[in-house]
């Protein structure tokens, strides 16, 4: 019998490291109970182990009966273990199940008074057998009672074990069966050894514990599958954005996921057990969500913490061996896609710098009125609007400002017609406004209110001014189209008119520009233009070209308007970067000067006037008399104006000291012919 013991001790061990292994493992409800199996195996297997290598009588019933401590909880833990594995305890009342604990304590405590009643062991000896000693038993009515209970708990975890095994996906069922089969040598054994089918001198019921604490130990620690899946799709289901209900098949809700308790609630217990079609219009109501039933879907529309969803219906039916045993209902989320195409509806209309409505959606609306009954709409209005100047703006102060220009436009043509007009940006500085039951008499004072603001909101180069034409529609003799196309008429007209005092007044408004800026001072323009008129005349240049001359003297620098004031104004010397911004004033100039027909005779002065005569200028390296003249005076009589007063760069050096650079540069950077003049000009003054 030694051997036998050796190998009993050797399964002590085993359950030693089984526990070892698992301290690693997370401590939960389901570990303890395992822990607790393994502990009571392990006092059964121990306390057999130590029996087959003492002989003492005394030690061998002490140990025998020790051995039960481990043995009576047995068959509770593992119907308790089946339970966990089936995540079936939900089922259990945790009192009920505090109750089965009843019958290991009760025999406990029958075993310890066993002497003085004799209910669990009617005889309790050792006897001498052929292959040794070995305790013998006569069991009595407790015994029984307690094997009777103790199947009774087997056959309940094989029952739940089963129900799993129906309830899992097929390809999850493997681990059940394995769990049922390895159960089977528990209850083998354990038939045997009570019932002596077979004459064995030991109870080799723990050794058919053996393979189920192992496969356990497997399953419920590094597979647990029956767990994890029902979680996972719980998480699954709970994390998705969608609305989902659960219905039974006489249509009562029973379940719903996490977003449809966001949206409506936690509703009350007559709502959720009540049929779907008569509570979700109250859960609308709840969640202060609207709903909208279309052609072939329903959507419903919901603000959940400030933020606007948007789910359409769909449902699928349950079906279980071909039988409709209820649905689910999805409301999936496509607020994503709602307020995306709400967008792009608004981008489809909408001008994106002023927030007026666009072209496109203009000549909409027009071709709607001309399509529509409109009696009841007349007289319309249609009135077209373009901005004077705004290329001349882009130019001087770049496009930012233009269109700095063009909203405040637009907020001014808000501000004054009425908030059922319709309002668009139809060109890049044109505007068209449709007003429904409007007449003439309110068009004439919405115009006049539009000019008035320009004018008291625009300043200096920022002046604002608009040509506006109109046609009033009282009757459907011409169509709308006629109408758009005599206000356009009428706006251009009124452009032609007002254009020249419009460009006038841009002038005024970048020669007060250069002389205000930091660069450029009133004083010095002056002094330029008289220079450059008293050398055109000293050369001869006819009387009707100095007036282009004395403009020239005046804007040939506007082109810096469009330069950054940190590289005009800066002190030390400029990078080659720098150099290359400051270029760019000559054809910026030129570009401004083209634009209007008041300054077209200056502009190639503008363009060359930092052209040398050695050809080494900007910005077409121009040289000798390729330079036209007028820039060759200005280039002169600038320099040394320059020179001669004070600058950011350099103090204000004598006159006979410029004379000197005069002549330094005289056939390099000037005309030579030119520099004798002024020179001998300067020197009669």
């Amino acid at each position: 019998m030694i051997y036998i013991g050796v190998i009993y001790s050797i399964i002590a061990i085993m359950l030693i490291f089984i526990m070892v292994s698992l301290t690693n493992k997370e401590c939960t409800s389901l570990k303890k109970v395992y822990l607790m199996m393994i502990a009571c195996l392990f006092i059964w297997i121990s306390a057999d182990a130590v029996n087959f290598f003492i002989s003492r009588t005394s030690m061998k019933l002490f140990i025998y009966k020790f051995k039960y401590i481990g043995v009576l909880p047995l068959p509770n833990l593992l119907m308790i273990l089946a339970m966990k594995y089936c995540t079936k305890k939900k089922r259990i009342k945790p009192k009920l199940l505090k109750l089965t604990w009843i019958v290991p304590i009760i025999s406990f405590v029958v075993i310890i008074t066993n002497s003085y009643h004799n209910l669990f062991w009617k005889s309790l000896y050792v006897a001498e057998l052929h292959n040794g000693i070995s305790v013998m038993t006569e069991y009595g009515v407790a015994f029984w009672i307690f094997v009777a209970i103790a199947y009774v708990f087997l056959f309940i975890s094989i029952l739940i074990l089963i129900s799993c095994y129906f309830n899992l996906p097929k390809y999850y069922r493997g681990q059940t069966i394995l769990i049922i089969t390895a159960m089977i040598p528990v209850i083998v054994a354990n038939v045997i050894s009570i019932f002596e089918i077979i004459n064995l001198e030991y109870d080799i019921t723990a050794l058919g514990l053996i393979p189920c604490t192992i496969i356990y130990r497997y399953i419920l620690f590094d597979t647990i599958i029956p767990q994890v899946i029902p979680k996972s799709r719980e998480i699954i289901i709970d994390s998705l954005k969608n609305i989902i209900f659960v219905i039974e098949k006489d249509g009562k809700i029973i379940d719903s996921n996490d977003m449809a308790r966001k949206v409506f609630g936690k509703y009350e217990i007559n709502i959720k057990f009540g049929k779907f079609e008569k509570v979700f219009e109250e859960l609308l109501v709840k969640a202060n969500a609207t709903m909208h039933k279309k052609n072939d879907h329903v959507e419903i529309r919901v603000m959940i913490d400030d933020r606007e969803y948007y789910f359409v219906k769909n449902e699928s039916l349950i079906y279980d061996k071909g039988e409709v045993i209820g649905k689910v209902i999805f409301f999936n989320d496509i607020s994503y896609m709602k307020i995306t195409m709400n967008k792009l509806e608004i981008m489809a209309k909408q001008d994106m710098l002023t927030g007026l409505f666009n072209r496109l959606y203009f000549d909409e609306q027009v071709s709607k009125i001309g399509n529509l009954d409109i009696e009841d709409k007349l007289p319309i209005a249609i009135i077209k609007g373009d901005i004077n100047s705004i290329k001349m703006i882009n130019d001087v102060l770049g496009k930012k400002m233009g269109d700095k220009l063009i909203v405040k436009m637009a907020g001014i043509i808000k501000d004054i017609v009425p908030e059922n007009s319709f309002v668009a940006r139809v060109g890049g500085d044109e505007f068209g406004i449709i007003l429904f039951n409007t007449k003439e008499e309110l068009v004439i004072k919405m115009i006049k209110g539009i000019k008035k603001r320009c004018e008291d909101e625009g300043e200096g180069i920022n002046n604002l001014s608009i040509c506006l034409g109109y046609s009033i529609m009282e009757n459907e003799d011409k169509s709308i189209d006629k109408h758009l196309e005599y206000a356009d008429n009428c706006m251009y007209r009124k452009k032609m008119m007002e254009s020249k005092s419009a460009r006038s007044s841009i002038i005024d408004s970048l020669k007060i520009a250069l002389e205000q800026s930091n660069y450029e001072t009133k004083e010095h323009a002056e002094r330029t233009r008289e220079l450059a008129s008293k050398l055109a005349k000293k050369i001869g240049i006819k009387e009707n070209r100095l007036s282009d001359i004395e403009m020239l003297a005046l804007l040939h620098d506007i082109g810096k308007l469009a330069v950054p004031d940190s590289i005009l104004m800066k002190p030390e010397k400029l990078t080659d970067e720098e150099f290359e911004v400051i270029k760019t004033h000559s054809q910026k100039g030129y570009e401004i000067a083209v634009s209007s027909p008041n300054l077209i005779n200056i502009a190639e002065g503008i363009l060359h006037h930092h052209e040398r005569w050695d050809g080494r200028g900007y910005p077409e390296g121009l040289k000798g008399e390729e330079i036209p003249i007028e820039s060759r005076i200005i280039t002169i009589v600038d320099s040394y104006d320059v020179m001669t007063n004070d600058r950011p760069y350099h103090n204000a050096m004598p006159k006979e000291k410029a004379i000197e650079e005069l002549l330094r540069c005289k056939g390099s950077q000037f005309d030579p012919e030119l520099v004798d003049l002024m020179i001998e000009m300067l020197e009669k003054q």
